[in-house]
C-alpha cells in the first residue's frame, strides 16, 4: 500500500478527529515530507482534506470514494472492492475481469463512467461525485431461465440500501428501476455469459447505477423529467454507506436464495394501477399495469380490454402523461 493510501486510511478512520502531520511521518515511518505530499496528491485527486493546528483531517463534505472507505462499512469480508477514477463501464470492465478469471463477488466502483449503459442500450448519466456506479461478479449455479432473480435480488437490494440511507420510501419500477418521490433515482443493469451446452450461467455481472444527489445545474435532456436523487448533498461517507448496505443487502438475499425476496419485489411496485406506455419494438401501446407476478411478470390491461402478462426481456415501459 502507498503512502497516500496509507495516509488516506487513517483520516478515514479519524472520522473528521485532526491527526498531526508528525504522528503521521511517525506511524508511517517516513518524513514530514513525504506525508505533505501524499495529502497535496489526496487532495489533487479530489479529497477534501482540511489542516489546521491539530493536522489533517478528512472534511464530512468530501465526496471521494476509495476502498477502505467503503469496506469499513462492509460487514461481509467476501468482496473484493476496487475502487477507479474513470472507466467507460464498470460492467464492461467486471464483465472482461470475468472472461480473465475473475473472483465471484468482486466489486469494480467508478467515480465516473464514461460510457455508462442501461437496459436495452440506453445510456445512464454518470458524472464525477452525485451518483455511485459499481457493478458486481457473480458465478451462480441458475439455468439461464433464472437470471431474472439476480434482477429481483439486486432491485430490493438497491431498494433497502437507499431506505436505509435517505429515510425516503423507494419503490421497485418493473423490471429493474427504483423510483423515490415519482423520480427514477437507480437503474440496474444485469448482463449474463452462457454456457450454451449446460443451458446455465457462466456467470452473471450486475451493475447498479444511483443517483445520490442532483448534478451542478440539475438534470438535463431526456431525463430532466424523469431522473431524481436521494438526497440534497453527495458526501463520501453516504456513498460508501449506499454502497456497502447494497452489497451486504444482496448478499443477505442470495445466500437465503434468491427467490425469497419475490413477495417483497411484488410488493413494493411503481408501476401497479398506474396508465403507461408498453413498448415492444416498433410497437406501442398504451394499457394499464395490474400487477406483478409469482414469476416477476407484469401483468396488463390495454386500451382495448384484453389482457397480457409481460416478461422482462420483451419489452420495456413507461408512464404514460
Amino acid at each position: 500500500m502507498s503512502i497516500k493510501d496509507e495516509v488516506l486510511r487513517r483520516l478515514e478512520d479519524g472520522d473528521g478527529a485532526a491527526i498531526s502531520g508528525e504522528a503521521l511521518a511517525k506511524e508511517l515511518c517516513v518524513s514530514r515530507n513525504a506525508v505533505f505530499k501524499a495529502v497535496s496528491s489526496l487532495r489533487a485527486d479530489g479529497y477534501d482534506v482540511l489542516s489546521s493546528h491539530g493536522g489533517y483531517s478528512l472534511s464530512p463534505q468530501s465526496v471521494a470514494l476509495s476502498t477502505h472507505g467503503i469496506k469499513k462499512y462492509l460487514s461481509d469480508e467476501r468482496f473484493d472492492v476496487s475502487v477507479f477514477g474513470e472507466v467507460d463501464s464498470t460492467n464492461t470492465v467486471v464483465k472482461d475481469m470475468a472472461e480473465r478469471g475473475g473472483r465471484e463477488w468482486s466489486v469494480v466502483v467508478a467515480e465516473k463512467q464514461s460510457a455508462g449503459r442501461g437496459r436495452l442500450g440506453r445510456t445512464f448519466l454518470s458524472p464525477r461525485g452525485t451518483g455511485v456506479y459499481f457493478s458486481l461478479l457473480l458465478r451462480p449455479h441458475l439455468p439461464v431461465e433464472q437470471t431474472l432473480k439476480i434482477t429481483v435480488a439486486a432491485a430490493v437490494a438497491a431498494r433497502r440500501s437507499i431506505e436505509k440511507n435517505s429515510g425516503k420510501r423507494a419503490e421497485i419500477k418493473w423490471v429493474n428501476d427504483i423510483y423515490v418521490g415519482g423520480r427514477k433515482v437507480c437503474g440496474i443493469l444485469t448482463e449474463a455469459s452462457i454456457d450454451a451446452e449446460l443451458s446455465s450461467l457462466r456467470y452473471a455481472v450486475v451493475g447498479v447505477g444511483i443517483n445520490i444527489s442532483e448534478p451542478q445545474g440539475g438534470f438535463d435532456g431526456e431525463i430532466k423529467n424523469v431522473a431524481g436523487a436521494i438526497s440534497e448533498t453527495s458526501t463520501g461517507s453516504l456513498r460508501a454507506r449506499v454502497i456497502a448496505d447494497f452489497l451486504c443487502e444482496f448478499a443477505h438475499i442470495y445466500d437465503a436464495g434468491l427467490e425469497g425476496c419475490i413477495d417483497e419485489y411484488r410488493s413494493c411496485q411503481y408501476l401497479d394501477g398506474k396508465d403507461i406506455i408498453v413498448l415492444r419494438g416498433d410497437e406501442k401501446k398504451s394499457a394499464k399495469a395490474l400487477f406483478v407476478d409469482e414469476n416477476c411478470r407484469l401483468f396488463v390491461r390495454f386500451d382495448d380490454g384484453t389482457e397480457d402478462s409481460l416478461g422482462s426481456g420483451e419489452v420495456s415501459t413507461k408512464i404514460k402523461t
